[in-house]
């Protein structure tokens, strides 16, 4: 080996055939520690969602139906579990050009995207226009033509309104399809750093299965989650075991309560040339009203239990017409 050269012929080889096979990072010993890129930081979903799981079962049926329309031919559509990655991680790693479309969701003014490669578009267009779908892009071929531009945008704007029809059932969203880019580059919807949830969907026709990637931020997939699962055995579905799991935990609140024992009325006159010994008549409490706060909530009546004033509840009291009562 010449002393100005850096590596052999034979270490070369050997570092492109271990990038090549993915082994680029060495494995850890039992017991040692493996080194993790912190770049490739990705997450699935294992818990079971019935809300995504309901939702992806939704686009999946219409998804079915639009790529027939559009394919001109039975289209079968699959997906699989949603995965958290860094958004910076994901657009790094599409091809170029790809069919990057923006979108909007209202009212929670946060952004997502729909992703597709470019055999996908060429596909579809070859497909729509009575070709057999067989044929691959050719690899010259940099840009996308304005037919395959025209023809991309009128299926994802179908499959847009396919995905609010799927949402509204669990939460009424507008999905308002932006900008177009065939650069990751230029598609700025978050940060690099941000986490975006990614579910892929597959578009299978023959023997050729193209892929469409739905990327929604984080902050509206997670919460996701934990809508629709029961809060207990006796739960009674999304709706009755949430208010029964508040009607428990307000059980639990602290209310201080007031009583009322009576009330007069005094002249400003009188108010103001009272001294120390005066007498200000007032009758006697028939009926003590408890409140919480400015609230009544229960009636009763006054006296006194092991020599300490307590007040006897009768019944609780209606707060429309006990707030009329007492002014």
């Amino acid at each position: 080996m010449e002393s100005d050269e850096v590596l052999t012929g034979e270490e070369a080889a050997a570092l492109r055939d271990s990038a090549a096979s993915g082994d680029a990072s060495p494995s850890a010993d039992a017991g040692g520690v493996r080194a993790l890129d912190p770049d490739h930081w990705e997450r699935v979903f294992r818990d079971r969602a019935p809300a995504l799981e309901s939702i992806a079962e939704r686009m999946v049926s219409r998804f079915r139906l639009s790529g027939r329309r559009f394919f001109r031919q039975t289209v079968d559509v699959t997906t699989e579990s949603p995965t958290v990655v860094r958004w910076g991680y994901y657009l790094r790693g599409l091809a170029v050009p790809a069919s990057l479309h923006e979108l909007e969701i209202r009212p929670l003014g946060l952004r997502g995207a729909m992703s597709m490669d470019s055999q996908f578009i060429y596909t579809l267009v070859d497909l729509f226009f009575g070709g057999d779908g067989s044929a691959d892009r050719p690899p010259d071929f940099v840009e996308f033509t304005a037919m395959e531009e025209r023809m991309v945008r009128r299926f994802i704007e179908t499959l847009v309104r396919d995905m609010e029809d799927s949402w509204r059932p669990l939460v009424d969203l507008n999905f308002v399809l932006g900008k177009s880019e065939s650069n990751p580059l230029f598609l700025s919807i978050a940060a690099d750093s941000d986490s975006m949830s990614i579910t892929p969907f597959f578009f299978q026709i023959g023997e050729r299965a193209l892929k469409l990637d739905i990327s929604l931020p984080s902050a509206l997939i997670e919460p996701m989650q934990f809508v629709g699962k029961e809060t207990g055995a006796n739960g009674t579905g999304k709706a009755g075991g949430w208010r029964q799991q508040i009607r428990e935990d307000v059980k639990d609140a602290e209310v201080t309560l007031r009583a009322v024992l009576a009330r007069t009325e005094v002249s400003l006159r009188d108010l103001t040339t009272a001294k120390p010994g005066d007498v200000i008549p007032i009758e006697e409490p028939g009926m003590v009203m408890l409140m919480a706060g400015e609230q009544p909530v229960m009636e009763g009546s006054f006296g006194t239990i092991r020599d300490v004033n307590a007040v006897q509840v009768t019944r609780q009291v209606s707060r429309v017409k006990a707030g009329v009562r007492n002014g």
